[in-house]
């Protein structure tokens, strides 16, 4: 579960909105990882229905309870480890030597390499350098799509 809590004094027609988008851009990086939509989700928030409530569904694919203690947004933690839609390209990209690992990290849009390594250990539990050295994720060796499956990267969470 993600609880949303105002840091600054908003006012309160703005409040709803920011709620809204914070929750459409998580559901939008779940569903790329599910690849379908996040119906079994929990939307509650901490105002009353607006008049477009009867909209909601079309947009938010989880069921919204309005009136709420607090603002959250909650999946089911059997979807942990999730694919990492981010990390696929970034396995192509490892597996070709011709590319410097700066290069990788800027192709996929890392201006420090620092950043891109951090990403590289949460998707893959190892640098990017350790990643590409391992002999499994040679171009060769991908070959096989079920030892591919079992080494497609994920985005490690714990349940609260």
């Amino acid at each position: 579960e993600l609880r949303v809590e105002p840091q600054l004094r908003l006012e309160p027609e703005i409040w709803p909105p920011l709620v809204e988008m914070l929750f459409l851009s998580i559901q939008a990086l779940v569903e790329s990882g599910l690849g379908r939509p996040m119906s079994e989700g929990r939307c509650r928030v901490d105002y009353d229905a607006p008049e477009y409530a009867d909209r909601y569904p079309e947009f938010l694919h989880a069921p919204v309870a309005f009136g709420q203690a607090t603002s959250a947004l909650a999946v089911p933690t059997d979807w942990l480890p999730l694919p990492c839609p981010f990390a696929d390209p970034a396995l192509e990209l490892l597996a070709n030597p011709n590319l410097t690992l700066t290069e990788v990290g800027y192709r996929l849009g890392y201006t420090e390499p620092a950043n891109f390594g951090r990403a590289c250990r949460r998707w893959f539990g190892s640098g990017p350098l350790a990643y590409r050295n391992q002999p499994v994720h040679s171009p060769a060796s991908s070959s096989d799509d079920a030892a591919s499956e079992s080494r497609a990267p994920t985005v490690k969470g714990t349940a609260p």
